[in-house]
């Protein structure tokens, strides 16, 4: 497999970019739920998704290395993940509570207390073992879909076969450069899987 595919996969299906994703799909499976909403509600929810989600984690890893705190965005080495983990997690968690104090829909709030739940837990596993976060991501939007696709105003039958042909693709990607074991692709998928599934069943 060729260096620009694997890069082209593991940047496209960043694991940054996947509670967003998730948001996403939420609006789909409800569309009514942003139809309802006022604007300035709107506003706020995707201010504080960019924010949490994707802003806040990312400056935060590219701050980390350019002060060579980290050798590369990448976080090739176990030992280095730990800041970033603990910086994605704890913005995620502070997502979760700015939708409930500005009483944004629930099912957003689910959606990104699941993604703290799976940024904590691989934070934990992360000093023992490298468990693959690519994986969390692509397995954390996997179990939104089929948390919802029963009860969604939409067909997400195709949606969810979708997505698990481009788990399976993303997690190969990941094993031919040789970044993971299959043992840490399982289990990232697993851990970002049931975390987001069980907290959209509460």
């Amino acid at each position: 497999m060729s260096g620009f595919i694997r890069q082209f996969f593991s940047w496209v299906f960043h694991p940054i970019f996947m509670p967003l994703v998730g948001c996403l799909v939420i609006w789909y499976a409800y569309p009514s739920i942003i139809f309802l909403m006022q604007k300035p509600q709107a506003i706020m929810l995707a201010s504080v998704l960019l924010l949490n989600t994707i802003l806040i984690p990312g400056l935060a890893t590219f701050y980390l290395a350019r002060k060579k705190i980290i050798s590369s965005l990448h976080l090739p080495e176990k030992n280095e993940r730990r800041i970033p983990f603990l910086i994605t997690a704890a913005s995620h968690a502070i997502a979760c509570y700015m939708i409930r104090v500005f009483f944004l829909p629930k099912q957003f709030y689910l959606v990104l207390l699941g993604a703290a739940a799976a940024s904590s837990i691989a934070l934990v596993v992360n000093y023992k073992w490298k468990i693959s976060i690519h994986m969390v991501g692509m397995g954390g939007v996997t179990g939104i879909i089929a948390a919802v696709m029963n009860v969604a105003s939409n067909d997400m039958s195709y949606l969810l076969i979708l997505q698990i042909i481009l788990s399976g693709i993303v997690g190969a990607v990941r094993i031919a450069g040789h970044e993971h074991s299959s043992e840490q692709i399982y289990t990232g998928f697993a851990v970002g899987f049931f975390c987001e599934y069980l907290i959209l069943n509460l």
